[in-house]
């Protein structure tokens, strides 16, 4: 089994328990690529599709709300990606 799927079998389990309603107990392998996208993009679907993790953005939703961590960090994503639009209001998003 290569790296990348030891990687991807690791943020699918991580996804699973999310859903099976686990308290999450530290951020996920997945949260970082993730809030970067987030940051780029400013859409939770678009970064979730840049991703690839094999779910709906409804668990990431439900990972912020249960995370505070998480949630900081995709507020400051979101805040990344919102001084970059201000700074360069041509580029396309």
């Amino acid at each position: 089994m290569s790296e990348v799927e030891k990687k991807l079998d690791a943020i699918q389990e991580e996804l699973q328990r999310i859903q099976e309603n686990h308290e999450p107990s530290e951020v996920p392998a997945w949260a970082p690529l993730f809030v970067e996208a987030l940051g780029k993009v400013g859409v939770v679907q678009r970064a979730v599709e840049m991703v690839g993790c094999p779910s709906s953005k409804t668990t990431y939703y439900k990972y912020k709300d249960s995370c505070p961590t998480f949630a900081e960090q995709w507020s400051e994503a979101l805040e990344t990606y919102r001084l970059s639009v201000a700074r360069n209001p041509e580029a396309p998003v």
